[in-house]
């Protein structure tokens, strides 16, 4: 009978442990959902973290407080270079903030809730997460601080001294490991001295001391500003904007263990005394049902979705990893989804830099084969820039106007724009494209350099060990294709001094010149031309596209020439060409419309706008007014 009894109370204990655990699964799982859907890999793609193997660069982070987060964010960012395990690795790291925050809810400050409490307080993490730019490295740190407070809480000796040594050991370790999250341990010790063990004047030297270290570190030990001494790991510290999560993050979290503690201390009056009862200690009933709880753990989960993901800005972040790794089938998808919001550049920061925009779009649509058909379905910024990224803004984007220049076949400006790029961040990805630029160029030592670097990355060593090998075997580099084709690309003479100072587009031009048979050039030099209004430039260019046996002229190719013919009142030589039938009845509409508005633009604007907005005769109306005479 003894033993029935106990093993059904045990049971029972085991069952209800069970069922406590599950609001945390659910919660787990609604995580990995919701870096499911954000899709770690943008956020790789966005922020490129620097990662290399061995114990140099290792020690280069244990050299300043923070240092060692930012090396495990660092390591672990680099899963989110593939979307399953990365959305693992970002749910794993808040289920250590949930459990973490739990224990020192529960346990150490014997709070009724602490479970539900630790759901909430992770929530305001995932809120951070949806932004693209929010480095792990400030969930690592809080974590830590997290963990160094429940450290110091099962410290329950009553000797004040043993107490405010195992704080200052903690403190110094606690602050050189997380930073400007120190601040979260130290105020959550100075909590426990008040509310726990009375100790005012033991909680008065803990917030001195706490407030002394971080100077005194940036005073004499390393050569650091007071701010980065005080923030570093904070949400404030990085690039990124953050909205109210910060702050109801650490808001919520000191204000809910004072609040418990005094609703405990308000419920003890009444509380009836059990001091007489000897018979078996069993646990009081949850305050908050079990459903009301997943309830909780569902919504903690959806709600940072709801609140702080944008699909556009999802879709532009997806463009741009598409486009990095040459998925340009995907890319134009993707410009499908926003090709009808023409002032997407102006609603969202995109790409570091909004003027990066059109640039972005033009190569997206060249390498989807659709440049000369397309680009004027989207928003062309006025005045034109021309086609390629001028110096003003590549100082910016020095990395985009790498690849951009690299894959016109213009080398050395593709070189230059790629030391800039590596002056300011070191990633993998710039390293990458140096090495490829500089073997283009014969410059085989640097080029050596580079690969010998990108052997340290995990992510890059099988494509570094490939071209280190090509560069031992095949001095000439015929056995790889694509590296051939850029080659070939290549001007004959280097005229990199014309992108300096003057119109970086002249160089288009003059590569097309050079190399009648670079494609890209082509349609970059005649896009240009369109851009800038010069389609009397445009006859000449239509042999090119013979020669490089295009099935047909381009939509707006022949859209421009078709305006030009009206406007000169002259025929030209379409080498073997005729336009569409379709172009020529739309260009027939397109002017009768605006003959029944009197020839003008503004009147007739709308009505154009909806049956030609994706027409270059329409761009160059709505830029130019005046050409209707």
């Amino acid at each position: 009978m003894f033993l029935s009894e106990s093993l059904q109370k045990s049971s029972m204990i085991t069952a209800n442990k069970l069922i406590r655990i599950i609001p945390l699964l659910v919660f787990a799982a609604g995580s990995f959902l919701f870096f499911s859907q954000i899709d770690v890999r943008l956020v790789y793609n966005q922020q490129q973290p620097v990662f290399f193997k061995g114990f140099e660069y290792f020690l280069g982070f244990l050299l300043y407080p923070g240092g060692i987060c930012d090396y495990l964010s660092n390591y672990l960012t680099q899963f989110f270079f593939y979307k399953t395990p990365g959305a693992i690795v970002a749910a794993l790291s808040i289920a250590v903030t949930t459990i973490s925050v739990q224990i020192l809810l529960s346990s150490i400050f014997k709070m009724r809730l602490g479970r539900t409490l630790a759901i909430v307080i992770a929530m305001f993490l995932l809120l951070l997460h949806g932004n693209y730019n929010y480095p792990l490295s400030v969930s690592i740190s809080f974590d830590s601080a997290i963990i160094g407070a429940i450290m110091y809480g099962v410290i329950r000796s009553g000797n004040r001294q043993i107490r405010l040594f195992s704080f200052l050991l903690l403190a110094l370790a606690t602050y050189w490991i997380c930073a400007g999250h120190f601040f979260v341990f130290a105020l959550t010790c100075i909590l426990m001295e008040i509310l726990l063990r009375k100790s005012y004047w033991l909680a008065l030297l803990q917030l001195s001391i706490a407030a002394a270290i971080p100077y005194s570190v940036a005073t004499f030990f390393i050569i650091s500003t007071l701010r980065n001494a005080y923030s570093h790991c904070l949400p404030f510290y990085y690039s990124f904007t953050p909205a109210f999560a910060p702050y109801a993050l650490y808001g919520f979290f000191f204000a809910i263990i004072p609040a418990q503690k005094f609703l405990d201390s308000l419920a003890a009056i009444d509380r009836p005394s059990n001091a007489g009862y000897s018979g078996m200690k069993t646990s009081s009933a949850p305050i908050i049902p079990f459903i009301a709880e997943c309830f909780i753990a569902v919504t903690a989960a959806g709600l940072p979705l709801l609140i702080s993901f944008s699909p556009i800005n999802k879709s532009c972040l997806e463009m741009d990893y598409y486009a990095e790794s040459g998925q340009w089938t995907e890319v134009k998808n993707q410009l499908n989804v926003v090709m009808h919001r023409p002032n997407l550049q102006r609603e969202i920061p995109l790409f570091t830099n909004r003027q990066m925009y059109p640039f972005y779009v033009n190569q997206a649509l060249y390498r989807s084969g659709s440049l000369l058909d397309s680009m004027f379905c989207f928003s062309q910024p006025q005045p034109p820039v021309g086609m390629v990224v001028p110096n003003d803004v590549a100082e910016h984007c020095p990395y985009y106007a790498s690849n951009l220049y690299f894959e016109l076949g213009l080398m050395n400006v593709a070189k230059r724009w790629a030391y800039e790029a590596y002056a300011t961040t070191k990633t993998p990805q710039v390293l990458y494209r140096l090495a490829l630029a500089c073997l283009c160029v014969n410059e085989r030592q640097d080029a050596r350099i580079c690969l010998a670097m990108l052997q340290k990355c995990e992510l890059f060593q099988d494509s570094a060990r490939y071209l280190s090998h090509l560069l031992d075997c095949d001095s000439s580099l015929k056995g790889d294709v694509n590296l051939q084709k850029i080659i070939s690309d290549m001007p004959d003479s280097d005229y990199v001094v014309h992108g300096f100072g003057l119109d970086p587009n002249v160089d288009i031009a003059l590569l097309y010149r050079q190399k009648p048979g670079n494609a890209m050039a082509l349609e970059y030099t005649v896009a240009n031309f369109l851009q800038t209004y010069r389609i009397d430039s445009l006859p000449g260019y239509v042999q090119g596209f013979s020669r490089l046996h295009y099935a047909r002229l381009p939509r707006h190719v022949q859209e421009a020439l078709i305006f030009f013919e009206a406007a000169n009142k002259k025929e030209i030589d379409l080498r073997g060409y005729v336009f569409d039938e379709r172009i020529l009845t739309g260009f027939k509409e397109f002017m009768e419309i605006l003959a029944n508005h009197n020839a003008s633009f503004a009147a007739a604007r709308d009505e154009l706008r909806y049956k030609f907005g994706s027409t270059y005769w329409y761009y160059l109306y709505n830029a130019k007014p005046g050409q209707q005479q």
